[in-house]
């Protein structure tokens, strides 16, 4: 399950995950920052790399494409990745 946060205010957000994902209040998603890194010097070549930034909780479930989520820690923004985490 991954997804974006598309709004956030002080510790409390939402993000483009909801029903249709199978998304449950309580479960914990990492948040992913995408670095963008130039190969070689060449402006053209860029790559990204992933960088793990903070959590967030789901708090409730809006409809089946959102719900609202809690930071629980890290320097979380809005458009970084959300997702489960593979256990």
């Amino acid at each position: 399950m991954r997804g974006q946060i598309l709004s956030l205010e002080g510790n409390v957000g939402v993000i483009c995950i909801g029903k249709n994902d199978n998304a449950a209040v309580g479960q914990v998603l990492e948040v992913v920052r995408h670095k963008p890194r130039t190969a070689g010097g060449m402006r053209r070549a860029k790559t990204f790399e992933r960088i793990t930034v903070g959590k967030v909780k789901i708090a409730s479930i809006v409809d089946d494409h959102y719900s609202d989520v809690e930071v629980i820690s890290g320097d979380v923004r809005e458009t970084d990745t959300v997702e489960l985490s593979a256990r």
